[in-house]
């Protein structure tokens, strides 16, 4: 598949996007770490906070990346109202917790509906959580007393902060990388992305039929090494 100019121009017009962002969440995260030397511990949060909503946009752009390089239209409307709600950010950066028991369990049992209600718990729950961070370290509340980002933020909840945002930053580095590597190429990276399509099988999946879903995520492991194991054929010297 070729890409007409218009669609080119937007794809590089996203991955130059991705650069930038990153680069905002990185200098957020070392503007955190400033004030966390400092023992500004709420600032410092606040401050981790918006770098992994950050790093939420490079994940957005990946996946419109993707779907212009497979011949699929983006909604840049959308995509542009994400990029300002906080929960929108908040629940792509859900998708990259660990699934709970309950997720878990539903899988194995091949039962999606249950299992896609759990993960969107865990979305409600860790937006709620984020959001409430994000607050506390900010602004003074009143409920029942006053209560100030200097009794609610402690060195400990600001640490559950930065963990997280520093495994999400390595996501997001690797993520913008690819991006780079792909616009050196487009005309690679569709082929690329078709072989992902060919192993996984996903445009003959009928997502109506919640038993091919369960195939898919039963094999789903299996068929990652198969395309693992394609790349690194591709890159190893062929032996005589």
């Amino acid at each position: 598949m070729s890409l007409n100019p218009e669609t080119r121009a937007l794809v590089q017009t996203l991955i130059n996007g991705a650069s930038k962002t990153f680069a905002n969440a990185e200098a957020l995260f070392v503007e955190a770490t400033l004030l966390a030397n400092s023992g500004a511990w709420a600032r410092a949060l606040l401050l981790h906070q918006i770098s992994l909503e950050e790093c939420a946009k490079i994940e957005m752009i990946c996946a419109a990346t993707s779907s212009l390089l497979t011949g699929h239209s983006v909604d840049l409307k959308w995509l542009k109202r994400a990029f300002a709600k906080h929960e929108s950010k908040n629940k792509t950066n859900a998708y990259f917790l660990p699934p709970t028991a309950i997720e878990n369990e539903a899988r194995t049992e091949g039962d999606l509906a249950k299992a896609a209600a759990a993960f969107e718990y865990l979305q409600e729950a860790f937006h709620k959580d984020s959001n409430y961070d994000k607050n506390a370290s900010l602004y003074v509340d009143f409920g029942e007393t006053f209560t100030s980002p200097l009794e609610l933020i402690t060195e400990e909840v600001f640490l559950k902060v930065r963990e997280r945002n520093e495994e999400f930053m390595s996501g997001g580095l690797l993520k913008t990388k690819m991006l780079a590597r792909w616009e050196k190429d487009l005309d690679a990276a569709i082929a690329e992305l078709e072989e992902v399509d060919e192993v996984l099988g996903l445009a003959k999946l009928d997502r109506s039929k919640p038993e091919e879903l369960t195939v898919l995520h039963r094999t789903l492991y299996e068929k990652l090494q198969e395309l693992a194991s394609r790349r690194l054929a591709k890159k190893s010297p062929t032996s005589e």
